[in-house]
């Protein structure tokens, strides 16, 4: 059984991946400026997995 075409179209993908882009920017962001609290709300709210490696 073949998904319609829209749930398989690429801008899907793309902003899916975007938004992920824009959490992980938030996460360092916050994380190299030190603020705390700030990291904390956002893997806690985004759900992020810490334990990856972006090699």
């Amino acid at each position: 059984m073949a998904l319609p075409d829209q749930y398989t179209s690429p801008n899907i993908t793309s902003a899916s991946s975007s938004r992920r882009s824009e959490t992980s920017q938030s996460i360092l962001r916050a994380a190299r400026a030190g603020n705390l609290a700030k990291l904390v709300d956002a893997i806690a709210i985004h759900g992020v997995d810490i334990n990856t490696c972006n090699a």
